[in-house]
């Protein structure tokens, strides 16, 4: 195997599972968010 060939083998991550992964991201901090402000929000 040469350089070259192992260079060609390089996977992308397909489009599908980034933005699973940013919509993955998004619920957390929004869900994070919340429970942050259902305590902080009694004193607000």
């Amino acid at each position: 195997m040469s350089l070259d060939a192992t260079i060609e083998q390089k996977r992308e991550v397909p489009t599908r599972y980034l933005i699973l992964l940013i919509i993955f991201i998004v619920t957390a901090v929004n869900y994070a968010d919340r429970a942050t402000l259902s305590i902080a929000g009694t004193e607000v």
